[in-house]
Order: C-alpha cells, then sequence, then structure tokens
C-alpha cells in the first residue's frame, strides 16, 4: 500500500479575529484529510507576538479544531543576544 503524499500548506494575512478568513480556513483543513491537523504558527510578523499566539490558538485550535504549536524566532533570537552580553 503506498504511504499517503504529506502536505504543508503555507499561509499569510488574514483576520483571524474576525474570522474574515473562515471558508479558505476550512477548506485547507478539510484538505489535510485529517480530522485534528497540526498547525505550527511562526509570528514573526507580529515581532512574535503572544497576544497574537493566544487568537490563533482560540481561532484554530478551539474553534477549527487543530493541534497549534507556535516557534517565535525573534524572542529566541534576542535571548541568545542577551545572554552573550
Amino acid at each position: 500500500m503506498p504511504k499517503p503524499i504529506k502536505k504543508i500548506v503555507a499561509i499569510g494575512g488574514g483576520k483571524i479575529r474576525t474570522a474574515g478568513t473562515l471558508e479558505i480556513d476550512k477548506e485547507i483543513i478539510r484538505l489535510s484529510g485529517k480530522k485534528h491537523p497540526k498547525l505550527l504558527f511562526l509570528p514573526t510578523a507580529m515581532s512574535d507576538s503572544e497576544k497574537y499566539w493566544l487568537h490563533v490558538q482560540k481561532y484554530f485550535g478551539e474553534k477549527l479544531g487543530c493541534k497549534t504549536d507556535v516557534l517565535f524566532l525573534i524572542k529566541e533570537r534576542q535571548n541568545l543576544f542577551q545572554k552573550k552580553a
């Protein structure tokens, strides 16, 4: 039996606080073929905003049923620079 094809969908922008992208978000989740697909949020455009991450968790996690995680890139980099100083 052939292995299922794994998919990565990268999106940016949108207004999740107002559910402005709800239809496309539901379609992306449907295309994943999973009941609870994994979502990795990279909040770099928002300067690694923890507040925005909370909105993402509520929208994609609670409302749409995704397993959410976050990767802070700027804060981790700032922490590395602070340790060297």
